[in-house]
C-alpha cells in the first residue's frame, strides 16, 4: 500500500513541476507583466525611436527593433526566439501610438478578429502566421512562426 501512495505522490510532483515550469516559461505572460510594470520607461522609448531622436537598442534585455511604418507606425520589441529556421517562432510587443493591432513587422497581411483583444494573421499558401494580444491601450503582444 505504502508503494502505491509513493507512486502517486511522485507522479503528483511530476505533474506538478511541469504545470509549474510551462507557466513561468509562458512568453505571453512575461511580455504582459513586463510591459505593465514598466510602460511609463517603454512609451518613452517607443516616442523617442517614432520621433527619430533615440539611440536605445535595449532595455533591460529586450531589443528594441525599430518603427515600422504602414497605415499606423509601429515600435516593435524583440523579446524571445525558438526553434530554427524554417521552424521559428518569435515572441515580443509593440507600441501602436494609434492602438491599432498590427501583424508581425507591420506587414500587408490581414488581421483575422479573434475575440475583442487578439487577431490572427496567416500568409497564403504557407505555414507562416502569427497572433497579437491588446495588452493595455497602445501595447500588444506578438507571436509570429515561420
Amino acid at each position: 500500500m505504502k508503494k502505491y501512495i509513493s507512486i502517486i505522490i511522485s507522479a503528483l510532483l511530476i505533474i506538478l513541476a511541469i504545470y509549474t515550469v510551462n507557466y513561468i516559461s509562458n512568453p505571453e505572460r512575461q511580455i504582459k507583466k513586463f510591459v505593465s510594470e514598466n510602460s511609463k520607461e517603454l512609451v518613452t522609448i517607443a516616442e523617442s525611436h517614432l520621433n527619430s531622436d533615440t539611440t536605445i537598442e535595449t532595455y533591460k534585455d529586450v531589443k528594441v527593433e525599430q518603427v515600422f511604418s504602414g497605415n499606423n507606425e509601429i515600435v516593435q520589441f524583440f523579446y524571445d526566439g525558438k526553434g530554427i529556421a524554417p521552424a521559428s517562432k518569435y515572441y515580443g510587443f509593440y507600441y501602436s501610438p494609434d492602438d491599432v493591432p498590427a501583424a508581425y513587422q507591420n506587414t500587408n497581411f490581414n488581421l483575422a478578429y479573434v475575440s475583442d483583444n487578439e487577431w490572427k494573421w496567416s500568409e497564403d499558401g504557407t505555414d507562416n502566421g502569427g497572433r497579437t494580444i491588446r495588452i493595455i491601450e497602445n501595447w500588444f503582444y506578438y507571436e509570429a512562426w515561420f
